[in-house]
């Protein structure tokens, strides 16, 4: 991937529009990140975000490759740095033109350009693409959450592996609490349009025999205020850009859960297309012709599609496939 960040200097411009401006939909990290390069490369950008305020809480994530050149670019790696888990490794154990906007408010903005970087099941990509789900489901469902911190917790993650296709996995963070992860198989669809409640319940259920410690992580859900759950899937399309509306990050390339790559696909992702919407004079067709050359060259290297090769090894022996 550091080969396609290179790469995308070649469409750099020295005189970018500054009075260009371009409307972000999501404050995830795809968001944030495309809005900083596209103020650093002249554009003006507005993010807007349906959540009421900042998520303080979430899961670990990994920033590798290319994406460490990006963070690196946007001087934030010595802050990742300071945030880095403090734990000592995994151990595995017994029984893891202008567009005319009109906002909830009933507000009428005009952009250059709207960007949907609202995530795997994104409105801005139902709203202007294809009706037809570009998600590929894997048969799997995952869910995140805190739990409280206790000392067998010690500074290691513990990921451990239940009969008939169920993972447990807990690992300390810096924040004096634990992050706790449950993942089923099963290709029955519909669990993530559930509500949270009956979520959890579906949860007791499916690992009330789980063993290892997973009574302290059932109990631990109920009370849990950061609730997450998710059908895992990739998204697969052939484009990314229609007209004056791009699509970054998980919104149009989210390469799952498992594959320890999407953070990293997304800053990557949102440097190039920042870059490119700052080209001087380039048109929207100019914009979505470069933006879908980079992006497939991105996309589909191994590190980035092949599941076989991101799973660990142990996950395929025990029946992990990819569907």
């Amino acid at each position: 991937m550091r080969s396609v960040v290179s790469r995308s200097l070649s469409y750099s411009s020295k005189n970018s529009l500054g009075n260009r401006s371009v409307l972000v939909v999501g404050a995830g990290v795809a968001g944030p990140v495309l809005a900083y390069f596209l103020h650093r490369f002249g554009v003006q950008p507005v993010v807007v975000e349906r959540a009421p305020q900042l998520r303080t809480a979430g899961q670990t994530i990994d920033v590798r490759g290319a994406g460490r050149e990006v963070v690196r670019r946007m001087g934030v790696d010595s802050t990742i740095r300071e945030k880095i888990a403090r734990e000592d490794g995994l151990a595995f154990v017994d029984s893891a033109g202008r567009t005319r906007v009109t906002f909830a408010s009933g507000n009428i903005r005009e952009f250059d350009l709207v960007i949907g970087a609202d995530g795997i099941r994104s409105k801005t990509r139902r709203l202007v693409f294809s009706d037809k789900s570009p998600i590929h489901y894997l048969n799997m469902y995952t869910a995140y959450f805190t739990i409280p911190y206790s000392q067998s917790d010690g500074t290691w993650a513990r990921w451990y592996n239940a009969p008939k296709g169920r993972t447990v996995l807990i690992r300390p963070d810096n924040q004096g609490t634990t992050r706790a992860f449950l993942s089923f198989r099963s290709s029955q669809r519909g669990y993530e349009d559930l509500d949270p409640d009956m979520q959890k319940e579906l949860l007791q259920k499916i690992f009330a025999d789980a063993g290892f410690e997973t009574p302290r992580i059932l109990s631990g859900l109920m009370n849990s205020n950061d609730f997450y759950f998710e059908a895992i899937g990739q998204v697969k399309m052939d484009q990314w850009s229609q007209g004056r509306v791009s699509l970054v990050g998980d919104a149009g390339y989210c390469a799952s859960p498992i594959s320890d790559m999407g953070t990293s696909l997304t800053f990557v992702g949102a440097y190039i297309l920042a870059e490119i919407c700052a080209i001087s004079h380039s048109s929207t067709t100019e914009i979505a012709r470069c933006y879908k050359q980079l992006i497939e060259t991105l996309s589909k290297t191994p590190e980035a599609t092949d599941l076989k090769s991101l799973v660990p090894r142990f996950c395929n022996h025990l029946g992990f496939k990819e569907e």
